[in-house]
């Protein structure tokens, strides 16, 4: 079959590509296009480069002499190819159904496995419970009292004592756990529904008057000249802290252990030794300004336990644990009053303490 060239003058877009695949085209780009005119012209940029091509590789062909390139490059942005127009959601995904079926259950799975070995295996903090403070060293005179350079004014006591804490730690992981440091620090719980009731306790100044000049006889709190406006004393003050050192908790196992707390305690130098709700709360408890009967109360202590777990280091994280306890009053009745005693029979206060609470009482 001879062909003959078509004329640029007659030839219209269709009639200059009879056989696309002589074009350089795919069947399919001289297909009618389903797409909407804006898609079309989205992709004109694309189209137009890729008519050139078609026309550049055409260009010797004996069927396309004389053929006008307009006309060529309107028909091929006509009837522009727009198979390739499929995107992929993503490069690492499968082209086929089955083979995203496939991975997005391995995922599934390798997720699943990670997770229960997390939640087995991440290191929990153990569970401490604080069983009992003891208490049987204070009747042997284990307090210590003490003032700046010893200048007796009792607005700046301080109070020492050392307690024995009796511990039990459980560990609720599958493996050991060695601790190499557990911090404890521990603040008395103001009960303001008493402290803070007239009905209920009296003011520590109006049960014993004489207490008023005896406390401020060397000097009133360091800063009372200059406390703030609406300054409120704490009613969660940190009295004292333990510490512990390296300890191995073998898994789902209780660890019965021994701490020393060491009680350590300063009047709020703003309102000083009267006007501590701390102290206040002391009173109350041991019965010096109780109203009601029978008097004294326990005490709630809370504590929080921080660790330093090896394991848990590279990320800076130490878990803590808190809870409450509740404890008696910390000084037997017969030494409050022998050192009641000793100051109205004209003894110093700090040597009537040190007397009564820091020897053994005969």
């Amino acid at each position: 079959m001879d062909y003959q060239p078509l004329r640029a003058s007659t030839a219209t877009p269709s009639e200059a590509l009879p056989l696309s695949s002589h074009a350089g085209l795919r069947p399919s780009s001289l297909s009618p296009s389903y797409g909407t005119d804006s898609q079309l012209h989205s992709h004109s940029h694309r189209h137009s480069h890729d008519a050139e091509s078609a026309f550049s590789r055409s260009s010797n062909d004996p069927l396309f002499k004389g053929t006008d390139p307009s006309a060529f490059y309107a028909a091929a942005e006509r009837h522009g190819d727009h198979s390739s127009r499929k995107v992929r959601c993503c490069y690492c995904c499968p082209r086929s159904k089955k083979g995203r079926i496939i991975c997005g259950t391995v995922t599934a799975l390798v997720l699943i496995v990670v997770g229960v070995l997390l939640f087995f295996f991440i290191p929990r903090f153990p569970q401490i419970e604080v069983n009992n403070i003891n208490l049987d060293n204070i009747a042997s005179g284990a307090f210590s009292f003490s003032t700046p350079n010893d200048n007796g004014n009792l607005n700046q006591l301080r109070v020492g004592l050392n307690l024995s804490m009796d511990l039990s730690t459980y560990n609720p992981n599958l493996y050991g756990l060695q601790v190499d440091k557990l911090d404890l620090t521990a603040q008395v719980m103001v009960n303001t529904s008493y402290v803070f009731d007239p009905r209920k306790t009296s003011n520590l100044a109006s049960a014993y008057p004489p207490l008023v000049a005896l406390i401020n006889k060397n000097g009133k709190p360091p800063l009372a000249s200059s406390i703030p406006a609406g300054y409120l004393p704490s009613n969660n003050s940190q009295i004292g802290t333990a510490t512990y050192g390296t300890i191995y908790f073998p898994p789902k196992t209780w660890i019965n252990y021994t701490m020393i707390f060491v009680l350590d305690y300063t009047p709020d130098p703003y309102v000083g030794l009267l006007g501590d709700p701390t102290i206040k709360e002391i009173a109350d408890i041991c019965g010096v300004t109780s109203r009601y009967s029978p008097p004294g109360r326990p005490m709630k202590i809370h504590y929080e336990a921080k660790s330093t777990i090896p394991a848990l280091k590279p990320i800076g994280y130490a878990p803590s644990i808190s809870n409450d306890i509740s404890i008696n009053c910390p000084v037997g009745q017969s030494q409050i009053q022998a050192v009641v005693i000793a100051v109205q029979n004209g003894e110093d206060a700090m040597t009537a303490l040190k007397q009564v609470l820091s020897s053994p009482i005969s």
